[in-house]
Protein backbone atom coordinates (compact mmCIF):
# COMPACT_ATOMS: atom_id res chain seq x y z
CA UNK A 1 0.00 0.00 0.00
CA UNK A 2 2.84 2.38 0.79
CA UNK A 3 4.41 1.81 -2.63
CA UNK A 4 1.06 2.31 -4.35
CA UNK A 5 0.55 5.55 -2.42
CA UNK A 6 4.03 6.66 -3.50
CA UNK A 7 3.11 6.26 -7.16
CA UNK A 8 -0.36 7.73 -7.00
CA UNK A 9 0.57 10.72 -4.84
CA UNK A 10 2.60 12.36 -7.59
CA UNK A 11 6.00 11.68 -6.04
CA UNK A 12 6.94 9.47 -8.98
CA UNK A 13 7.57 12.32 -11.44
CA UNK A 14 9.22 14.28 -8.62
CA UNK A 15 11.66 11.44 -8.05
CA UNK A 16 12.27 11.16 -11.79
CA UNK A 17 13.27 14.76 -12.39
CA UNK A 18 15.19 14.97 -9.12
CA UNK A 19 17.25 11.91 -10.00
CA UNK A 20 18.22 13.39 -13.35
CA UNK A 21 19.28 16.63 -11.71
CA UNK A 22 21.30 14.79 -9.06
CA UNK A 23 23.13 12.75 -11.69
CA UNK A 24 24.06 15.94 -13.51
CA UNK A 25 25.05 17.78 -10.34
CA UNK A 26 27.11 14.79 -9.25
CA UNK A 27 29.07 14.93 -12.49
CA UNK A 28 29.70 18.65 -12.02
CA UNK A 29 30.95 18.20 -8.48
CA UNK A 30 33.21 15.28 -9.36
CA UNK A 31 34.20 17.28 -12.37
CA UNK A 32 35.46 15.37 -15.41
CA UNK A 33 34.76 12.87 -18.15
CA UNK A 34 36.14 10.21 -15.86
CA UNK A 35 33.66 11.01 -13.11
CA UNK A 36 30.64 8.94 -12.15
CA UNK A 37 28.58 9.98 -15.18
CA UNK A 38 31.22 8.70 -17.54
CA UNK A 39 31.37 5.27 -15.95
CA UNK A 40 29.20 2.42 -17.07
CA UNK A 41 27.71 1.75 -13.65
CA UNK A 42 26.41 5.30 -13.36
CA UNK A 43 24.49 5.09 -16.62
CA UNK A 44 23.29 1.55 -15.99
CA UNK A 45 22.04 2.56 -12.54
CA UNK A 46 20.01 5.34 -14.13
CA UNK A 47 18.54 2.98 -16.75
CA UNK A 48 17.61 0.36 -14.15
CA UNK A 49 16.08 3.02 -11.93
CA UNK A 50 13.94 4.38 -14.77
CA UNK A 51 12.76 0.92 -15.81
CA UNK A 52 11.79 0.02 -12.25
CA UNK A 53 10.14 3.36 -11.62
CA UNK A 54 7.97 3.20 -14.75
CA UNK A 55 7.62 -0.57 -15.05
CA UNK A 56 6.45 -1.27 -11.49
CA UNK A 57 3.77 1.41 -11.31
CA UNK A 58 0.31 0.15 -10.33
CA UNK A 59 -2.42 -0.19 -12.93
CA UNK A 60 -4.46 2.94 -12.34
CA UNK A 61 -6.76 5.38 -14.08
CA UNK A 62 -4.31 8.07 -13.00
CA UNK A 63 -2.29 7.08 -16.07
CA UNK A 64 -5.42 7.38 -18.26
CA UNK A 65 -4.72 5.03 -21.18
CA UNK A 66 -2.92 2.49 -19.04
CA UNK A 67 -6.30 1.05 -18.04
CA UNK A 68 -7.33 0.91 -21.70
CA UNK A 69 -4.21 -1.10 -22.54
CA UNK A 70 -4.81 -3.33 -19.51
CA UNK A 71 -8.40 -4.04 -20.58
CA UNK A 72 -7.31 -4.85 -24.14
CA UNK A 73 -4.62 -7.17 -22.74
CA UNK A 74 -7.13 -9.03 -20.55
CA UNK A 75 -9.59 -9.39 -23.42
CA UNK A 76 -6.85 -10.90 -25.56
CA UNK A 77 -5.81 -13.17 -22.70
CA UNK A 78 -9.30 -14.59 -22.29
CA UNK A 79 -9.97 -14.75 -26.06
CA UNK A 80 -12.74 -12.16 -25.85
CA UNK A 81 -11.14 -10.02 -28.55
CA UNK A 82 -7.66 -9.79 -29.99
CA UNK A 83 -5.86 -6.47 -29.80
CA UNK A 84 -6.17 -4.62 -33.10
CA UNK A 85 -5.01 -1.03 -32.70
CA UNK A 86 -3.85 -0.64 -36.28
CA UNK A 87 -0.13 -0.90 -35.50
CA UNK A 88 0.85 -4.47 -36.46
CA UNK A 89 4.03 -4.89 -34.43
CA UNK A 90 2.53 -3.55 -31.22
CA UNK A 91 -0.64 -5.59 -31.77
CA UNK A 92 1.46 -8.73 -32.26
CA UNK A 93 3.52 -7.97 -29.15
CA UNK A 94 0.43 -7.40 -27.00
CA UNK A 95 -1.46 -10.45 -28.26
CA UNK A 96 1.57 -12.70 -27.80
CA UNK A 97 2.32 -11.28 -24.34
CA UNK A 98 -1.25 -11.99 -23.25
CA UNK A 99 -0.60 -15.72 -23.78
CA UNK A 100 2.63 -15.97 -21.79
CA UNK A 101 2.85 -13.25 -19.10
CA UNK A 102 0.67 -11.34 -16.65
CA UNK A 103 -0.54 -7.81 -17.33
CA UNK A 104 1.92 -6.47 -14.74
CA UNK A 105 4.82 -8.15 -16.54
CA UNK A 106 3.50 -6.81 -19.83
CA UNK A 107 3.74 -3.23 -18.59
CA UNK A 108 7.20 -3.91 -17.19
CA UNK A 109 8.34 -5.13 -20.62
CA UNK A 110 6.81 -1.99 -22.14
CA UNK A 111 8.98 0.07 -19.77
CA UNK A 112 12.06 -1.86 -20.91
CA UNK A 113 11.17 -1.24 -24.55
CA UNK A 114 10.70 2.45 -23.79
CA UNK A 115 13.92 3.09 -21.85
CA UNK A 116 16.51 0.77 -23.41
CA UNK A 117 16.38 2.15 -27.00
CA UNK A 118 16.88 5.69 -25.67
CA UNK A 119 19.95 4.60 -23.70
CA UNK A 120 21.26 2.63 -26.67
CA UNK A 121 20.84 5.63 -28.98
CA UNK A 122 22.61 7.90 -26.49
CA UNK A 123 25.48 5.40 -26.27
CA UNK A 124 25.83 5.30 -30.07
CA UNK A 125 25.93 9.10 -30.31
CA UNK A 126 27.92 10.11 -27.25
CA UNK A 127 30.07 7.17 -26.17
CA UNK A 128 31.04 7.37 -22.47
CA UNK A 129 29.00 10.56 -22.03
CA UNK A 130 25.71 8.82 -22.86
CA UNK A 131 24.37 8.88 -19.26
CA UNK A 132 24.32 12.69 -19.39
CA UNK A 133 22.02 12.61 -22.42
CA UNK A 134 19.91 9.94 -20.73
CA UNK A 135 19.52 12.09 -17.61
CA UNK A 136 18.49 15.05 -19.76
CA UNK A 137 15.90 12.99 -21.64
CA UNK A 138 14.55 11.49 -18.42
CA UNK A 139 13.86 14.93 -16.96
CA UNK A 140 11.95 16.24 -19.98
CA UNK A 141 8.25 16.68 -19.25
CA UNK A 142 7.27 14.47 -22.18
CA UNK A 143 9.39 11.50 -21.03
CA UNK A 144 7.19 10.51 -18.11
CA UNK A 145 3.85 11.01 -19.85
CA UNK A 146 4.69 8.89 -22.87
CA UNK A 147 6.21 6.21 -20.67
CA UNK A 148 3.14 5.67 -18.48
CA UNK A 149 0.21 6.74 -20.68
CA UNK A 150 0.99 7.14 -24.39
CA UNK A 151 2.69 3.78 -24.14
CA UNK A 152 3.01 2.57 -27.70
CA UNK A 153 3.63 6.13 -28.95
CA UNK A 154 6.53 6.33 -26.50
CA UNK A 155 7.96 2.94 -27.43
CA UNK A 156 7.75 3.79 -31.13
CA UNK A 157 9.51 7.13 -30.60
CA UNK A 158 12.29 5.42 -28.64
CA UNK A 159 12.83 2.90 -31.43
CA UNK A 160 12.76 5.79 -33.91
CA UNK A 161 15.50 7.52 -31.89
CA UNK A 162 17.57 4.35 -32.13
CA UNK A 163 17.02 4.29 -35.90
CA UNK A 164 18.37 7.85 -36.19
CA UNK A 165 21.41 6.99 -34.07
CA UNK A 166 22.31 3.77 -35.89
CA UNK A 167 25.45 4.12 -38.03
CA UNK A 168 24.47 1.65 -40.76
CA UNK A 169 21.70 2.14 -43.30
CA UNK A 170 20.48 -1.43 -42.80
CA UNK A 171 20.07 -0.78 -39.07
CA UNK A 172 18.24 2.47 -39.72
CA UNK A 173 15.84 0.71 -42.05
CA UNK A 174 15.28 -2.12 -39.57
CA UNK A 175 14.61 0.08 -36.55
CA UNK A 176 12.73 2.64 -38.62
CA UNK A 177 10.38 -0.03 -39.92
CA UNK A 178 9.91 -1.37 -36.39
CA UNK A 179 9.06 2.14 -35.16
CA UNK A 180 6.43 2.71 -37.86
CA UNK A 181 4.88 -0.72 -37.25
CA UNK A 182 4.73 0.09 -33.54
CA UNK A 183 3.06 3.44 -34.17
CA UNK A 184 2.60 4.88 -37.63
CA UNK A 185 2.99 8.47 -36.44
CA UNK A 186 6.77 8.07 -36.25
CA UNK A 187 6.72 8.07 -40.03
CA UNK A 188 6.66 11.87 -39.81
CA UNK A 189 10.00 11.96 -38.01
CA UNK A 190 11.55 9.37 -40.28
CA UNK A 191 10.34 11.08 -43.45
CA UNK A 192 11.72 14.36 -42.09
CA UNK A 193 15.08 12.67 -41.54
CA UNK A 194 14.99 11.16 -45.03
CA UNK A 195 14.35 14.60 -46.54
CA UNK A 196 17.54 15.89 -44.91
CA UNK A 197 19.59 13.38 -46.89
CA UNK A 198 18.86 15.47 -49.98
CA UNK A 199 17.94 18.89 -48.59
CA UNK A 200 19.95 19.64 -45.48
CA UNK A 201 20.12 23.39 -45.02
CA UNK A 202 19.74 24.17 -41.33
CA UNK A 203 19.25 27.85 -42.13
CA UNK A 204 16.59 27.03 -44.71
CA UNK A 205 14.66 24.71 -42.41
CA UNK A 206 14.87 27.27 -39.62
CA UNK A 207 13.21 29.81 -41.90
CA UNK A 208 10.60 27.13 -42.66
CA UNK A 209 9.93 26.73 -38.92
CA UNK A 210 9.44 30.46 -38.38
CA UNK A 211 7.22 30.70 -41.48
CA UNK A 212 4.87 28.10 -40.00
CA UNK A 213 3.89 30.41 -37.12
CA UNK A 214 2.06 33.10 -39.13
CA UNK A 215 0.78 30.45 -41.55
CA UNK A 216 -0.78 28.57 -38.65
CA UNK A 217 -2.47 31.72 -37.39
CA UNK A 218 -4.29 32.26 -40.69
CA UNK A 219 -5.06 28.63 -41.57
CA UNK A 220 -8.44 27.19 -40.46
CA UNK A 221 -7.84 24.42 -37.94
CA UNK A 222 -10.66 22.33 -39.42
CA UNK A 223 -8.47 21.80 -42.46
CA UNK A 224 -6.17 19.55 -40.46
CA UNK A 225 -8.57 17.98 -37.97
CA UNK A 226 -9.17 14.88 -40.07
CA UNK A 227 -5.42 14.20 -40.25
CA UNK A 228 -5.20 14.06 -36.48
CA UNK A 229 -8.19 11.74 -36.17
CA UNK A 230 -6.79 9.34 -38.74
CA UNK A 231 -3.33 9.02 -37.24
CA UNK A 232 -3.77 9.24 -33.46
CA UNK A 233 -5.87 7.80 -30.71
CA UNK A 234 -7.83 10.53 -29.02
CA UNK A 235 -6.79 9.35 -25.58
CA UNK A 236 -3.13 8.40 -25.89
CA UNK A 237 -1.38 11.54 -24.75
CA UNK A 238 -0.64 12.31 -21.13
CA UNK A 239 -0.79 16.04 -21.83
CA UNK A 240 -4.54 15.78 -22.36
CA UNK A 241 -4.91 15.24 -18.62
CA UNK A 242 -3.12 18.48 -17.84
CA UNK A 243 -4.88 20.81 -20.23
CA UNK A 244 -2.57 20.55 -23.24
CA UNK A 245 -5.18 19.26 -25.64
CA UNK A 246 -5.15 22.01 -28.22
CA UNK A 247 -7.96 23.97 -29.81
CA UNK A 248 -6.20 27.31 -29.38
CA UNK A 249 -2.85 28.58 -30.57
CA UNK A 250 -0.35 27.18 -28.06
CA UNK A 251 2.15 29.97 -27.55
CA UNK A 252 3.49 28.16 -24.49
CA UNK A 253 4.32 25.08 -26.55
CA UNK A 254 5.78 27.28 -29.29
CA UNK A 255 8.14 28.77 -26.70
CA UNK A 256 9.03 25.30 -25.43
CA UNK A 257 9.75 24.10 -28.97
CA UNK A 258 11.70 27.30 -29.52
CA UNK A 259 14.27 26.16 -26.97
CA UNK A 260 15.46 23.62 -29.53
CA UNK A 261 15.39 26.20 -32.31
CA UNK A 262 17.43 28.64 -30.21
CA UNK A 263 19.96 25.93 -29.37
CA UNK A 264 20.33 25.01 -33.04
CA UNK A 265 20.86 28.67 -33.95
CA UNK A 266 23.47 29.01 -31.21
CA UNK A 267 25.47 25.97 -32.26
CA UNK A 268 25.29 26.68 -36.00
CA UNK A 269 25.52 30.46 -36.26
CA UNK A 270 27.31 31.53 -33.09
CA UNK A 271 29.61 28.62 -32.33
CA UNK A 272 29.73 27.58 -36.03
CA UNK A 273 29.71 23.87 -35.26
CA UNK A 274 30.59 21.70 -38.26
CA UNK A 275 29.04 18.27 -37.81
CA UNK A 276 26.96 16.73 -40.63
CA UNK A 277 25.18 14.40 -38.22
CA UNK A 278 24.12 17.31 -36.02
CA UNK A 279 22.94 19.18 -39.10
CA UNK A 280 20.66 16.30 -40.08
CA UNK A 281 19.23 15.94 -36.59
CA UNK A 282 18.71 19.69 -36.32
CA UNK A 283 16.96 19.81 -39.67
CA UNK A 284 14.82 16.81 -38.73
CA UNK A 285 13.72 18.57 -35.55
CA UNK A 286 12.89 21.77 -37.45
CA UNK A 287 10.87 19.94 -40.12
CA UNK A 288 8.90 17.72 -37.73
CA UNK A 289 8.28 20.49 -35.21
CA UNK A 290 7.47 22.95 -37.98
CA UNK A 291 4.70 20.65 -39.15
CA UNK A 292 3.28 20.60 -35.62
CA UNK A 293 3.48 24.42 -35.44
CA UNK A 294 1.35 24.55 -38.58
CA UNK A 295 -1.43 22.43 -37.07
CA UNK A 296 -1.00 23.26 -33.38
CA UNK A 297 -4.47 24.82 -33.05
CA UNK A 298 -6.08 21.48 -33.85
CA UNK A 299 -7.27 19.49 -30.85
CA UNK A 300 -4.98 16.59 -29.95
CA UNK A 301 -2.19 17.96 -32.14
CA UNK A 302 0.21 17.55 -29.22
CA UNK A 303 0.78 13.99 -30.47
CA UNK A 304 2.58 15.54 -33.43
CA UNK A 305 4.57 17.78 -31.09
CA UNK A 306 6.03 14.73 -29.37
CA UNK A 307 7.35 13.50 -32.72
CA UNK A 308 9.93 16.27 -32.47
CA UNK A 309 10.03 16.87 -28.72
CA UNK A 310 11.70 13.53 -28.05
CA UNK A 311 14.65 14.98 -30.01
CA UNK A 312 14.75 18.26 -28.08
CA UNK A 313 17.38 17.39 -25.47
CA UNK A 314 19.46 15.66 -28.12
CA UNK A 315 19.69 18.69 -30.43
CA UNK A 316 20.35 21.01 -27.47
CA UNK A 317 23.25 18.94 -26.14
CA UNK A 318 24.54 17.12 -29.23
CA UNK A 319 27.62 19.25 -30.06
CA UNK A 320 28.49 19.58 -26.37
CA UNK A 321 28.43 15.86 -25.66
CA UNK A 322 30.52 15.03 -28.73
CA UNK A 323 33.54 16.61 -27.05
CA UNK A 324 35.38 16.27 -23.78
CA UNK A 325 33.52 17.96 -20.96
CA UNK A 326 34.92 20.38 -18.41
CA UNK A 327 33.27 21.90 -15.34
CA UNK A 328 32.46 25.03 -17.32
CA UNK A 329 31.09 23.27 -20.39
CA UNK A 330 28.85 21.15 -18.21
CA UNK A 331 26.95 24.15 -16.86
CA UNK A 332 24.51 24.16 -19.84
CA UNK A 333 23.65 20.55 -19.00
CA UNK A 334 22.80 21.53 -15.45
CA UNK A 335 20.70 24.44 -16.72
CA UNK A 336 18.79 22.22 -19.17
CA UNK A 337 18.02 19.52 -16.63
CA UNK A 338 16.86 21.97 -13.98
CA UNK A 339 14.82 23.89 -16.57
CA UNK A 340 13.21 20.61 -17.64
CA UNK A 341 12.29 19.92 -14.03
CA UNK A 342 10.77 23.39 -13.64
CA UNK A 343 8.76 23.05 -16.88
CA UNK A 344 7.53 19.62 -15.85
CA UNK A 345 6.17 20.86 -12.52
CA UNK A 346 4.66 23.95 -14.17
CA UNK A 347 2.79 21.78 -16.70
CA UNK A 348 1.62 19.26 -14.09
CA UNK A 349 0.40 22.02 -11.81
Amino acid sequence: MLMRDFYLSGYLPSALVTLGALFALGHLVLGSDRAVMGRAWGGLSLVVFLILLIGLRPISGLYVDMTTYATAFEWAKWDIAKVSLGDPLFDLFTNFSSTVVSVETYFFICAVLYVIPKAWAARLWFGPRWPIAMAAMATSFSFYGFGVNGIRNGIAASICLLALASPKLSQRLLFGTAAVLTHISTGLTLVSYAITARFNSVRGWMLFWFAMIPLSLVTPSALFSRIIELNFDRRTAYFDTVGAVGGTFRWDFIVYSGVGVAAIAYWKFVRRVVDPEFDRLASTYLIANGFWVLINQVSYSNRFAYLSWFLLEIVVLFPLLRQRLTRESFLPVIALILANAAIFFAVVE
